[in-house]
Order: structure tokens, then sequence, then C-alpha cells
């Protein structure tokens, strides 16, 4: 070990070749802070440079047994609202994290994400581009941001849209909140490969022990298939003829809404709006448009545009009182802008959208600014 036990997060250097982050905010559930985002940088910006010798593989993971990271510190941005603090100043986390996410996915080193746990928000973003993504029976996903009154940010425009090469797939995820857990993980897609928690130590050890320099994303894949399971990927998706039907990026929200309507005496929509009639209807409304426009466009792209509208929401009420509802007062009441979907006009969703914000995504650059 590199570093003192208590490090938010913990760097091991299991070989020459073989290295791990792991996140070690058991209290928070390994959820991201600045200064979690900041240690994963410092060691991104040292490899890109020259500083340090890059590892051909980069594993990532959480302490703790019950997540691998469960979000991004939000409570922290309301504070700094309450506060008083300028749109700048709140999103700043952003800013920082978009940074880090996007810099993972140009690192040299191949990264290995090790989802032991609740994998949610924050830490979808700093895994879910990864890869290789393993899924453990301890697993729990889901991007359940409409909830708190903001959107599937982290990149979730490109990776949402993309879901097993099925836009409608994404849309439920992203829209519904829908956890997803353990081998199910790779049946949607969205987990690479299921690997029982007996045998990570196991796989970590022939990672360090047999990677090479010259290895590619398929040698890396042929250790972890010595361990893993993955024939929950030709399992059926339970809904899917439903999912295919009804969740579909053509037309507007209120058209999905329609659809779903329509087919309110199935168990399957019945569920769908019972999660849905939960969510800020704002937050649908730009979720389901984020997600068509990532569907055409490139990973740097998508984290500029995810940027503004971060900007966006740091500038309305909806994330704010999302946030003291769920996670401060915890009433479980938010008062949201719009009484239902059908309220929310073009024009809110374009405040989000519409904006001129830059955001600077070169790793060769400063990792801490815009």
């Amino acid at each position: 070990m590199l570093n003192s036990p208590d490090a938010k997060v913990l760097y091991e250097q299991h070989s020459p070749l073989c290295f791990e982050f792991k996140l070690n905010m058991n209290k928070t559930l390994n959820s991201i802070d600045l200064d979690m985002v900041h240690l994963i940088s410092a060691k991104l910006q040292a490899w890109n440079t020259g500083a340090e010798a890059a590892p051909r593989v980069a594993m990532v993971s959480g302490t703790g047994g019950k997540a691998f990271c469960a979000g991004g510190d939000i409570v922290s941005i309301y504070r700094l609202w309450k506060e008083g603090a300028d749109t700048q100043a709140r999103v700043k986390f952003f800013a920082d994290e978009y940074l880090m996410d996007y810099s993972l996915t140009t690192m040299s080193p191949i990264q290995v994400a090790l989802w032991n746990g609740i994998v949610m928000g924050g830490g979808v973003g700093v895994s879910c581009h990864a890869p290789i993504r393993i899924a453990t029976e301890k697993s729990v996903y889901a991007m359940p941001e409409t909830a708190i009154g903001f959107f599937c940010d982290v990149g979730g425009s490109y990776f949402l849209s993309r879901v097993k090469n099925n836009i409608n797939l994404g849309l439920y995820l992203g829209l519904t909140g829908q956890r997803l857990k353990a081998d199910d993980l790779v049946q949607w897609g969205v987990a690479t490969h299921y690997v029982t928690t007996d045998k990570l130590d196991d796989l970590r050890q022939d990672i360090a022990a047999n990677v090479q320099q010259s290895h590619t994303r398929a040698d890396v894949e042929a250790i972890i298939g010595r361990y893993s399971d993955n024939s929950a990927a030709d399992r059926p998706i339970a809904g899917m003829e439903h999912i295919n039907e009804i969740f579909t990026p053509e037309g507007t929200i209120q058209d999905l809404m329609d659809r779903l309507e329509k087919k309110k005496d199935t168990e399957f929509a019945q569920s769908a709006l019972k999660k849905i009639n939960a969510m800020s209807p704002l937050s649908l409304a730009v979720v389901f448009e984020q997600i068509k426009r990532g569907q055409s466009m490139d990973l740097k792209s998508v984290f500029e545009m995810e940027y503004n509208m971060a900007q966006g929401f740091m500038e309305h009420t909806e994330f704010f009182e999302g946030v003291r509802a769920l996670l401060v007062d915890k009433d479980r009441s938010p008062k949201w802008k719009h009484a239902s979907i059908r309220d929310v006009t073009p024009e809110d969703v374009a405040f989000f959208f519409d904006r001129n914000e830059q955001m600077n995504l070169d790793i060769s650059k400063s990792m801490y600014g815009l």
C-alpha cells in the first residue's frame, strides 16, 4: 500500500503493470467528493505526463463490502446553495468530476471496474465507461437522478443511449431509475462480466501475475474469463417487448407517456408509471432529450454538453428541491416546478441545452479547473 489506510482513495500497486484505485469512504458508501476526484486525477495526470510509469491495467473498486460507490457528494452542493454561493462555486464539483471521468477513458491503462456493491450516480461515472465492468452477487446498479430533480450525468447521455446497442433500454433505465442486481447487469449489457466475490482476490492476483505490457483488452478479458460466468447475457429481459414498444426516442416525452398510458392495464406499465410518477417531471423531459442527443455524439462532446446541463441545474430550483426532500429534510415530498410531464414545455427543456459554457476536457492540461 502506498498511502495511509484512512485515505479517501487508496492506491494499491499489485505489480508494476497492475494498479488499483480503492474508494475508501465507507460511512458515505464511498460517495465521490472533491478530495477523491483530485486523488484519482493526480494519479492519472502523473501517468499521462510520464512522471510515473503507467500500468497496463488500472482497476477501480470500493472498500467496505456494501458499495462500490453510491453516488456523488451532492448534499455539499446543496449546502453551498443554501449559503448563497455563486453558480461557479456550485458547479466546480461537476467540472472536476467530469474531467476525471473523461480522463479515465483516455488514459493508456486498460480500466477494469469491480462493481462489488452499490453502483449509482457518481459511481457510474467513474466506471461505466471502463471497457471491462465486473458485477458480483452484491452489485446493485441504478441511475436514479430523476428522483432528485437532476439528470443522468457523468456521461450517461453516451452510456445509456448505447446499452446493449438499444437506446430503448437506456431510456427505460434513465427515466425510471430501475435497479439492476447481480448478473442482471450482464443480462442487460451494463456489466461485461459476472464474477462472484469469493473469486475476486484470485482474479486480482492472476491479473497482477500475468498481465503484460503488450496485452490488449481481449487478453485481459481472457484472464477474467477464467473466473466469470456470463451465461446471463443470453437470458431474455423481462418486459423487453413493452420496452421496445414504449421507451423509444421517437417524438417527445409526452408521446412516450401516451404510449405508456395506453398499456396501463399491464403489470409492466403499472410498475413503470409508479416509478415515473415519483420523479421530477422536468428532469424526465431533460433526460429523455439528453439520451436522444447522446446517441449521435462522441464521449467528449457528451461531457461538454452535460457540463452545460449541470450549469443549468445549478441555476434552477429543481435539483435543490429534490436534494432537500430526499436527502436533507427527508420528507420525500418534493415540490416540483411542474405538476406533470404534460406541463413541461420545449422552452423549459431548452434552458438546459441552449447554453454557452465551455469546458476544457484535455487531460494534458489542468485537472482542477476549466
